[in-house]
């Protein structure tokens, strides 16, 4: 049988899934919870990774169906896979809720990644959670931490209330520079 008398779907032409406990099966084997510490808050992504793309096109097809917005699927150079993220907080919270009920293996993280972004634990105890995961053995990855002592909103309400360092511009104006780099300049010449 050759590849163009394959059903569609398994082309990658249209939804690979048909509904959360198929996906949630997915997510147990080759998904994953990404996240990165910042001053005040977690930053949480949901993923997943395989080496066929159309597939991981097929999901990500069936989860802008359900209006959770996906990154697109790009390639992992260095592991020579594909890779789909979803990164923004709503979509990450309707992707965790459509999953949870139906994982086995993921189903703690998930509900660690839905207490933190609920505002039930702080990003401190995210962290927690997540690195008992990977003690036990449960979970892969480093140890992470520390976090902030502050639950989600909280973190977010501080983080919009500091100044985020911007680039430092040169204080020196075209004049100075030109003269710096010409040697000219009016009178002594003051080391600080």
């Amino acid at each position: 049988m050759g590849i163009e008398s394959w059903p569609s779907r398994v082309q990658g032409t249209s939804s690979s899934y048909r509904g959360w406990a198929a996906l949630a099966g997915y997510f147990d084997g080759d998904g994953t919870v990404e996240f990165n510490i910042h001053k005040f808050i977690v930053e949480i992504r949901l993923a997943f990774d395989e080496n066929w793309k159309p597939h991981l096109e097929g999901i990500r097809r069936f989860l802008e169906e359900r209006s959770i917005i996906c990154g697109n699927v790009r390639k992992k150079e260095s592991f020579n896979t594909w890779h789909l993220v979803i990164s923004r907080i709503s979509s990450v919270k309707k992707l965790a809720r459509g999953l949870v009920k139906h994982t086995v293996k993921k189903r703690p993280e998930l509900l660690a990644v839905l207490q933190y972004l609920d505002d039930g634990i702080t990003a401190e105890a995210f962290v927690e959670k997540m690195n008992a995961f990977v003690r036990q053995g449960e979970r892969t990855g480093k140890i992470k931490g520390p976090a902030a002592p502050f639950t989600h909103e909280t973190g977010r309400e501080l983080a919009h209330r500091c100044p985020r360092p911007r680039k430092r511009k040169s204080s020196a104006s075209e004049e100075d520079k030109n003269q710096l780099q010409t040697g000219a300049h009016d009178g002594p010449v003051v080391q600080r």
